[in-house]
């Protein structure tokens, strides 16, 4: 499969990887993850995968963008988020709606965390949650009147 090798100061450079190796890899490691290419003996360049590109018919991958990353400079990355355990409403039937599946993160290449867990519950008991939708519904009254909506 065809890759594009590039990043700040160096001449972009076209590879191949094996499809079915550089599948099972991006699978398990995401766009977070720092990854050696290895291009022979002597070079090896650090790098993070973006923009996959999938055959619009089969779904197969296509080709993978390997962005060569300076260790010593910050990036931003965009890490997957995972959600860790079940709320009690979930428990009850209700359904979890996430607004995101990932956050933009910005450190070292090699300190980019591979995914970032959020406890996926709440502790408020109904009570709580009844005043706190009033104060929502309150606050969201006040902006529509102010802003004519």
């Amino acid at each position: 499969m065809p890759a594009t090798v590039y990043g700040k100061d160096f001449e972009s450079l076209s590879i191949q990887f094996k499809l079915a190796e550089i599948v099972k890899l991006f699978e398990d490691i995401g766009e977070s993850t720092l990854v050696e290419v290895v291009l022979d003996e002597k070079d090896k360049l650090p790098v993070l995968f973006r923009n996959p590109q999938y055959h619009p018919i089969d779904g197969n991958m296509i080709h993978i963008d390997c962005y060569k990353v300076n260790l010593k400079e910050k990036i931003k990355a965009m890490v997957p988020i995972e959600l860790v355990g079940e709320s009690k409403a979930v428990k009850d039937g209700n359904i979890l709606v996430t607004v995101t599946n990932e956050i933009e993160v910005e450190g070292l290449p090699a300190d980019l965390p591979e995914k970032i867990e959020v406890k996926a519950y709440c502790n408020l008991t109904e009570e709580q949650a009844s005043l706190y939708q009033n104060h929502i519904n309150e606050v969201m009254n006040r902006i529509q009147t102010s802003e004519g909506i």
